[in-house]
């Protein structure tokens, strides 16, 4: 199961949050960005243990990484397609 939620302020993505559960498994993205569409802060979790950088080199955790490019490009075809929905 994952939940995704983007928040947007004047048309641009300022927050995202992803919650993802399988098998008893939990993981937790957090992404911040500025009113330019970058990154400034992000925190990510796996089973409540918070990740740092050195974690993502890692094996088991190389597939946690976020993807801001990724990210943004959702962001933009989910608010596209909101915006239609709308007219």
């Amino acid at each position: 199961m994952t939940n995704e939620e983007y928040l947007y302020k004047d048309g641009k993505l300022l927050f995202y949050y992803s919650h993802e559960g399988e098998e008893g498994n939990e993981w937790e993205t957090r992404i911040y960005f500025n009113n330019k569409g970058i990154m400034f802060k992000s925190s990510v979790k796996a089973n409540g243990k918070e990740l740092a950088a050195k974690d993502f080199l890692t094996e088991e955790y190389k597939d946690f990484k976020p993807n801001t490019p990724n990210i943004l490009k959702n962001s933009k075809e989910y608010q596209d397609l909101f915006i239609k929905s709308m007219q």
